[in-house]
Order: C-alpha cells, then structure tokens, then sequence
C-alpha cells in the first residue's frame, strides 16, 4: 500500500504504522505512529517588559521644550507622512527622556492544559515562598510546602484530564491533534531543553 503523507521534521524522528486508529483510516492516509528523540523545549523563564510611569513623568521640562520646538516643519514639508513621524519621534524622545521606567513582569506562560485553580494556587504558593525568604517565618514554609504538594497533585489530575478531552475531541475532530503539537512546543514537556550523548549533542 501505498502512503501519500509527508513529514517533515528538524529533528530525528521515527515514523510507522500505528496500531491504534481514532477514526476510520483512508486507504492512501494509515494512522501513522512518531517517535521524537533529541526534541529541544523552549525555556518558560518568565518574560520581563519595561512600563512607562506616566504619572511620575517631568511634564514642567515635557512643556518647556515643547515651547520651544521649531514647528516650522509643519508647513516646509509636502508629505503629511513625514510631518507625522517627525512629529511622533519629537513625543517618543520626550517620552524617553522626561518618563520614568520600571522593569515589571514575570507573568509564567502556563501550559494550556492548567486549570484557573491550579494557576491560583501556583501563584500564591510564589507569594508565600518569597514571604519566607524575606521573613524567615517557618508557618510561611510549612504553607508553601503544602501548596506544593497540592499543586503537584493538581497538576498530574489537570494533565490526565487534558489527555482524555483531548482523545475524545480528536475522534470527532481530527484536526484539534495540531492545537495538542503546538501546545507541547510552546509548554513544559517531559523532555530536557538540551540532550547529550557523550560529547554530542
């Protein structure tokens, strides 16, 4: 028989008839079975983003140079396209100068298959760990470490939840097995970021 499916893959990858069918196969499309080695995951370090403190910014110094700005290039040039980005690169070098930034962030990019209570109870399991590190409190640590118990509990029932919705969605929909692929891509799998076998990588 022949087969009229290509796979193509930038790592190594081993491809066979599968011995499990969801749904009725087509003749020249056989339910294929993958085996993915050396798969590289992207890191979940949370991502940091710069946010500008309007309500802390210099507008007495804003005015003054605005004042006096030479606006004549308003009527010199001919295209309103360049008027405009003269004019928004004068306010971006306000901006810059005269506003205030912090560095704010550390928003987690959670798998999709955790729930809202698991990500809570992540979240505030986070709180109570720094709580600990600053105050050295032991009824801080003794919470934090049942919230992480719980929290591996939850997550092993979430992921086994995930699972099941996704098999019974694919028998339906066969198409929802890409929203699964691109999930594992983009969240934590069972795979390290890196492998190594002796000195190859």
């Amino acid at each position: 028989m022949n087969t009229l499916d290509l796979i193509f893959s930038s790592f190594p990858i081993k491809v066979q008839k599968s011995e499990f069918v969801l749904v009725i196969e087509d003749v020249y499309h056989p339910a294929l079975y993958m085996s993915a080695t050396d798969v590289l995951v992207p890191s979940r370090r949370p991502s940091f983003r710069t946010k500008y403190q309007f309500q802390r910014a210099d507008y007495r110094s804003m005015n003054d140079l605005l004042l006096k700005q030479d606006w004549a290039f308003i009527t010199r040039e001919t295209s309103l396209d360049r008027v405009t980005d003269k004019f928004y690169s004068m306010i971006n070098e306000l901006i810059e100068k005269f506003v205030p930034k912090i560095r704010c962030g550390g928003n987690y990019s959670f798998p999709i298959w955790y729930s809202r209570a698991l990500i809570n109870l992540i979240k505030e399991k986070s709180k109570l760990h720094s709580s600990w590190k600053k105050h050295k409190n032991q009824i801080d640590y003794a919470d934090f470490s049942e919230l992480r118990k719980r929290q591996k509990i939850l997550e092993q029932q979430c992921y086994k939840l995930y699972l099941t919705r996704t098999q019974e969605n694919i028998k339906h929909n066969p198409k929802a097995i890409w929203s699964y692929v691109k999930s594992k891509r983009k969240n934590h799998s069972d795979y390290p970021q890196e492998m190594t076998y002796g000195d190859t990588k």
